[in-house]
């Protein structure tokens, strides 16, 4: 439509451009049949259904014209004519007017309105279904996710975050997808904080509840328009006597006792206080449902009610027992006093900025004064500077935290020592007014310490002398044991070896005829070869060779057989996680303690069964040797001395304790009687 409306235009430009100059020319020199030619020209133009001149001859108006006069002219357009003389003057000859008919352009819209409708239905269609698809993948499936979300919303579980299966946008501003989104979350936020908020008030409300219902004091609320009780708390009610809601509605002058005032005076006079300061507090005598009058200590304070109003909250506390202890705490003060004086250390009292508040007569006698020359004085009076300082700094600690103190103190007047105590003193209220001092003169303690210090220092030197002692001892033992070895081997086991060949070689030489002399000499010859082979054994024992050579595990595990073999007695060796590099003195310690261990055993326990155990524990050797045998009491005298002054005892338990000592170690042994014994040994690697 648009095009062809644009043609009929552009026909009407070309009229004008290209026949209104021929047209000019032929109505000028009056050339009809010319005009008739170019008139159906024009009319031929797309659309152009009427073309007419009009010409004014002599008075006359004058029209030609092409086409239908009575078609229908949607779109005229009328020219001017002018035609141009060669001199250059233009004469204005008539008018041209051209009009289109749109009946073409509808009649050809009509021919094609089914193609228009198919193709513009399919694109709408396409782009409908194309423009779903956006708004679906863009905004319907999170709307919808939205909606499945917020559906799905639980007040007891707001935790999860909604979160849309989109590309992080690229824009600092969110869209409206993710203030959505972020509206939603942060709702779930808000929500969950004024649950939490709420959960918390009324927790709090029913905490308060609990408390007040459950506290051990009175509570009741007033209301301050008529004086009127309107809530109490069961401790109240159980205080005054009264039951479950008895005393609501009735004014609050019920709870006080006749005095010299009635209880109406009384109650006017503390709500009088209230008015002005909103609180009152104070000991007040109240009566019980059944007329007992009795103390209390009561606490008023107001508050805005939404419903009440002004309300009194009103805390009584039962003194009662508290004015008895006060009757009591001032016939206790006379033998208080009593007892201050009587004793022979010095009691003083301060208050926090150190004056004095009371002292006795052992505490004034020291210093040489009187009661009235010390009243109203300082402790810093009659101390130094340093000390005075010191002392301000105890008390002011003993304020701020309420603990008490103990500590030594020498006097710089007299320089005696004294053991001071401070301990704070309360008021009814809980609050401390005080402090009291006691000194108790340790200076014959404190002379004693020196003494003793002294003493423990000769010890500790005798001491580190007996360790000396012991490891030459034991040194001493090891060259001794190591020399008697090597004689035995060397001269005595020699001696026995010729012995037993000058015995062969006798032997060789009888005649058959000697028989009696051939047994005597086989005998002296065992004789001989069983003393080479005790020689042997005792030698070995003096000093084992297989420790340097084979190690500690197989040396006493040979030691044991060899023990075994001896005797009818069964040793059962464990080890574990024992290192194959051991210091070569600490080796021969193990071995030894065993050694001299097992001889006990077999020398004293009648033991048929022994379990011995080396192990390795941190950076330890354990050894443990422990028999069934006959055991021994370990209350008897000398192994009493042996193991707690560690001067005195068997020497072989001595000496094995020494060995352990001397490498750093430990040594113990525990048995009961007829429960055998049980001997450990520990030497740190």
């Amino acid at each position: 439509y648009k095009r062809d409306l644009k043609v009929i235009h552009a026909n009407l430009q070309f009229i004008e451009d290209s026949y209104i100059p021929s047209i000019s020319t032929s109505l000028y020199y009056v050339d009809d049949v010319q005009l008739r030619i170019q008139l159906k020209g024009a009319i031929k133009l797309q659309d152009i259904e009427y073309v007419q001149i009009k010409e004014q001859r002599d008075n006359e108006e004058f029209m030609i014209f092409e086409g239908d006069p009575n078609t229908t002219r949607d779109i005229v357009k009328t020219f001017p004519l002018r035609f141009h003389k060669p001199s250059g003057e233009i004469i204005s000859v008539g008018f041209l007017t051209a009009a289109a008919s749109l009946e073409g352009v509808y009649n050809r819209l009509w021919d094609k309105v089914l193609v228009i409708l198919v193709t513009n239905a399919i694109k709408t269609l396409v782009a409908a279904i194309f423009i779903f698809l956006i708004i679906h993948f863009l905004i319907t499936r999170h709307l919808t996710k939205m909606a499945s979300f917020a559906q799905q919303i639980d007040l007891n579980k707001l935790g999860f975050k909604l979160e849309l299966n989109r590309k992080a946008s690229k824009s600092s501003k969110p869209d409206e997808l993710e203030q959505v989104t972020l509206a939603i979350n942060d709702m779930q936020t808000r929500l969950r904080n004024d649950i939490q908020k709420r959960e918390q008030l009324v927790e709090e409300l029913r905490l308060q509840s609990e408390i007040i219902a459950n506290l051990a004091e009175g509570v009741y609320f007033g209301r301050a328009d008529d004086g009127v009780i309107i809530f109490t708390n069961p401790a109240f009610e159980r205080m005054f006597g009264y039951g479950s809601g008895e005393i609501i509605g009735k004014h609050i002058s019920i709870l006080n006792a006749p005095s010299d005032k009635r209880p109406e005076e009384t109650a006017e006079e503390i709500i009088g206080i209230l008015d002005k300061t909103g609180t009152w507090q104070g000991e007040i005598n109240n009566i019980k449902k059944d007329g007992t009058p009795f103390w209390c200590y009561a606490h008023v304070s107001m508050f805005d009610h939404p419903v009440y109003g002004k309300v009194w909250v009103t805390v009584h506390t039962d003194i009662t027992e508290r004015k008895r202890a006060e009757e009591a705490l001032r016939e206790s003060e006379g033998k208080y006093r009593t007892l201050v004086e009587s004793t022979t250390d010095p009691i003083y009292v301060v208050d926090e900025d150190c004056n004095y508040m009371l002292m006795n007569e052992k505490y004034l006698s020291r210093h040489g004064l009187t009661k009235d020359e010390i009243k109203g004085k300082t402790y810093g009076e009659f101390h130094s500077k340093k000390e005075t300082k010191d002392f301000a700094k105890k008390i002011k600690e003993i304020f701020e935290t309420g603990k008490s103190l103990s500590y030594e103190y020498r006097s710089q007047s007299d320089g005696r020592y004294f053991f001071r105590t401070l301990s704070h003193a309360k008021e009814l209220d809980g609050k401390i007014a005080s402090v009291t001092v006691i000194s108790k003169d340790i200076t014959d303690l404190k002379q004693a310490e020196v003494a003793l210090r002294f003493s423990n220092e000769d010890l500790r030197k005798a001491h580190n002398q007996r360790k000396i002692l012991s490891k030459r001892l034991i040194d001493r033992l090891e060259k001794d044991r190591q020399q008697t070895a090597m004689e035995l081997h060397d001269h005595i086991g020699q001696t026995l070896i010729s012995l037993k060949m000058s015995l062969e070689i006798a032997h060789g030489k009888l005649t058959p005829g000697q028989t009696e002399v051939e047994e005597q000499l086989t005998t002296a010859k065992e004789r001989a070869l069983q003393a080479l082979k005790d020689v042997k054994k005792i030698s070995l024992g003096l000093r084992p060779s297989t420790i340097d050579t084979l190690g500690l595990v197989p040396s006493l595990r040979e030691l044991f057989n060899e023990i075994q073999k001896q005797t009818d007695i069964e040793i059962i060796f464990f080890s574990r996680m024992i290192p194959k590099q051991i210091e070569k003195k600490k080796k021969l310690a193990i071995y030894r303690i065993a050694q001299e261990a097992l001889m006990n055993i077999v020398k004293h326990a009648q033991s048929k069964k022994v379990f011995a155990n080396l192990t390795r524990k941190d950076n330890k050797l354990l050894l443990s040797l422990e028999d069934d045998g006959i055991g021994f009491d370990q209350e008897d005298e000398m192994f009493f001395r042996m193991k707690f002054t560690k001067r005195t005892g068997p020497l072989g338990l001595i000496i094995m304790r020494e060995r352990a000592i001397q490498l750093g170690g430990d040594f113990s042994i525990e048995s009961r009687k007829d429960k055998g014994t049980h001997v450990l040994a520990e030497i740190p690697l």
